[in-house]
């Protein structure tokens, strides 16, 4: 057993002994059926916190030859599958971590791929001195003779394989080098002969040159495109419902507001694991998201406003979804000229959640709104600053039943940021959502014309659990009065769903009116007991 070849169980170990262990052990099962076959190399991407360590961990312990890990497995989801004895601990595993290399000060950023090399010979070297390998021998060469002469196949697990381009992104001869060696490792007419099947993880998806990629030989799985692996990507719903059920303090409904909104069509609700198991024990939610340093240089293309992208994170920061298209990104950081790059990016790196049927993107939950609120506002970024500052003031007015501020208010949103054609109540809506949005301070949740009493109110924003605020109704017009608004809401009972819920002592009426002729907004607040 050693570090990088045929490695031991331990990591898997620790995951299964954890509090609690969500199973995820039938990705294993989707392993083995492509072993030994012209799909047997898999890359399946996610975001940071998604469980790719975890993955990799516990395919090393089932497949490696250097442990045993049936006691492990006992009772878990692959246990049942008709492969899981068959391939349970009968290969030779090479494992590494791009992590382990790139962060240890010992090595030279240069020498990387070299030390990568030097590292898993010497273990081969040690581990099958009876195979005629010699000193000079390279890696492939002592890869084919091992598989010659034991008669077994190699599995190699390969995890953060992207590392380098993220960490190094300006580093284009390392970059090359590590690319050279992959290819050697899995694009050679001779990898039939000493490969029983490939895993890498990563963030983002392998690399294009020329529109093609740079491994044609794996089949990918990314968050654009999770196949029939969508279920491993993260915790599915089924999953967190579990979760809450075990943990006392968790509360399904505070889960889904903070780290629900990604979403696979093959598989629905997707949460982040790691926020997810942070919040259950303590019942605690907020964001465990930190910013990486690839966001971190995606900031600068917004604040530069690249192809309009700041207009689209704004856009997206104020819960609406904005059309993207994906399919030219080169999946380069080197690369990204457009737009729909940034937004490709993001999506890859977890920041936004896309809809392959509408093709559009958005910020999936609270927890990363939060963390874009709070690092969009870092630094030299004062329309970000200004725009939060205003609508921080919108809520405070709402709240304490400034009428006249808050429709001074609109009136400074809509001057500031128009809509294209502010003729109509779609026009107005627009402007009341960014103002209420966009706040990080909100306790809200935003519901667009909700269904109550006899018809549907224009907005409602209903308090998250735990918030002492009031629901707020809102109805619009045009060339009336705000006056005329509040009572529609209370003549057509837009408070009815409201009612029924029975968590609520008042809710706050607010009608807005737009003047065409005078330009000026108009607001009405009542309160109204349930």
């Amino acid at each position: 057993m050693g570090i990088y070849v045929n490695p031991g169980n331990a990591g898997f170990a620790e995951s299964i002994h954890d509090e609690y262990y969500v199973d995820k052990t039938g990705l294993i099962g989707h392993m083995n059926a492509v072993l030994n076959t012209r799909r047997k190399e898999i890359c399946f991407t996610r975001p940071r916190r998604f469980g790719k360590t975890t993955a990799a961990n516990m395919l090393a312990a089932y497949y490696s030859c250097g442990c045993d890990s049936r006691e492990l497995f006992r009772g878990l989801e692959i246990e049942r599958d008709p492969s899981f004895s068959r391939h349970l601990n009968r290969y030779p595993v090479i494992y590494f971590g791009l992590i382990s290399f790139m962060t240890d000060r010992t090595i030279e950023q240069e020498n990387v791929v070299g030390s990568i090399q030097e590292k898993l010979l010497r273990e081969l070297r040690a581990e099958y001195r009876d195979c005629g390998i010699q000193g000079e021998d390279s890696l492939l060469d002592t890869l084919l003779k091992i598989s010659e002469v034991r008669g077994q196949k190699f599995i190699i697990i390969i995890d953060e394989w992207d590392m380098i381009f993220r960490e190094q992104k300006d580093n284009t001869a390392l970059q090359r080098e590590y690319i050279d060696f992959l290819r050697m490792l899995f694009r050679g007419n001779e990898v039939p002969q000493y490969l029983a099947g490939a895993y890498m993880t990563g963030i983002l998806p392998i690399i294009k040159y020329d529109t093609q990629s740079a491994l044609s030989d794996f089949r990918e799985y990314t968050m654009l495109d999770a196949g029939d692996l969508g279920e491993y990507v993260g915790f599915t719903e089924k999953n967190v419902r579990e979760i809450c059920s075990h943990f006392p303090a968790a509360d399904f409904e505070k889960m889904q507001r903070w780290y629900d909104g990604y979403w696979l069509e093959d598989v629905g609700h997707i949460y982040c694991p790691d926020s997810v198991m942070q919040a259950a024990p303590k019942g605690k939610y907020a964001s465990y998201w930190a910013s990486s340093s690839a966001f971190e240089s995606l900031r600068l293309y917004i604040q530069m406003n690249v192809d309009g992208i700041k207009d689209a994170v704004l856009e997206m920061v104020n819960g609406r979804e904005v059309p993207v298209s994906t399919g030219k990104f080169e999946n380069d950081l080197n690369k990204i000229d457009t737009r729909d790059d940034v937004l490709t990016t993001l999506i890859h790196l977890g920041y936004l959640s896309y809809d392959a049927v509408r093709r559009t993107a958005r910020i999936p939950n609270l927890e990363i709104r939060e963390n874009f609120l709070v690092t969009m506002s870092k630094g030299s970024n004062p329309e970000f600053i200004h725009r939060i500052r205003l609508c921080n003031q919108v809520l405070n007015a709402t709240l304490n039943r400034d009428e006249s501020g808050l429709a001074a208010l609109i009136g400074r949103i809509h001057d500031e940021r128009p809509p294209k054609y502010y003729s109509e109540e779609n026009a107005l809506r627009y402007v009341i959502l960014n103002a209420y949005n966009f706040s990080p301070d909100s306790p809200y949740v935003t519901f667009e014309e909700l269904s109550s009493g006899r018809g549907y109110c224009d907005a409602a924003f209903l308090p998250f659990t735990g918030s002492t605020a009031p629901p707020l109704l809102i109805e619009m017009k045009w060339n009336h009065s705000a006056e005329d608004a509040v009572a529609q809401i209370r003549e057509k009972d837009y408070a009815a769903h409201i009612r029924k819920m029975n968590m609520y002592e008042k809710i706050l009426l607010i009608g807005v009116n737009y003047d065409v002729k005078t330009a000026v907004h108009s607001c009405r607040i009542e309160e109204y007991l349930l």
